[in-house]
This record gives structure tokens, C-alpha cells and sequence, in this order.
């Protein structure tokens, strides 16, 4: 059915079943709802998780450039959690790779490498 390998049912677990999927799905509709720099930084985490979930690359590509962008406006946010700016990166590569954008997910990590 959904099953993963531990014995998870992911269809419960992240698709429409869930009980907070209908709870939580004005919040994650419009990133306006997201107060401050951080917020928004997790709205766009989330809805890009959600949107790898639904097999909508293009979609999560979308959310994880937008982290890119928030990410220069408010470089405070960057410094302040370095390990969440890294691991955003990394899953923009994820995302490029599954769109076998390699060249692109080459890139993202040579910049990191920049002083």
C-alpha cells in the first residue's frame, strides 16, 4: 500500500489521510502568512519537501530558489543557522539532480567553496 521498508505508511504520514494536511494547508497556501525572514525560510522548506512528496520537482525547484533569494536578503538568517543554509543547499542539489540538472547542482556547490 505505502509502505516504506521500517513499515511506515506514508500514505498516512504524508499524503491526504494525514489529519494535519487539511489543518496545516491554509498556512503553508501563501507565504504572506509567514511573519518574519525565518518563517518564510520554512515555508518554502516545507512546501518544497511537500512538493518532492508529489513527485512535482519543478514546484520544489521553485520554493528552494526562493530560500536562495531569502537567504540574500536577510543574511543574518544565514549566519545565525549555517548548518540550515547548508542543508538547503543540499537540497536544491537533491532537487537538481532529479531533474538531471548537473551542471546547475555543480554550481550551487562551487559557490559554498567561495570565501
Amino acid at each position: 500500500m505505502g509502505h516504506d521498508k521500517s513499515g511506515i505508511n506514508n500514505e498516512l504520514f504524508f499524503g491526504e489521510k494525514n489529519a494535519f494536511s487539511k489543518k496545516y494547508e491554509a498556512i503553508l497556501y501563501n507565504e504572506s502568512k509567514a511573519l518574519s525572514p525565518s518563517a518564510k525560510v520554512y515555508f518554502n522548506q516545507i512546501n518544497a519537501f511537500l512538493a518532492m512528496k508529489k513527485g512535482k520537482a519543478d514546484l520544489a525547484y521553485t520554493h528552494m530558489q526562493r530560500i536562495r533569494v531569502l537567504y540574500s536578503w536577510y543574511p543574518e538568517i544565514k549566519e545565525n543557522n549555517y548548518n540550515e543554509y547548508l542543508r538547503s543547499n543540499r537540497n536544491l542539489c537533491i532537487v537538481l539532480m532529479h531533474q538531471k540538472r548537473f551542471e546547475e547542482a555543480t554550481e550551487v556547490i562551487d559557490q559554498l567553496q567561495k570565501p
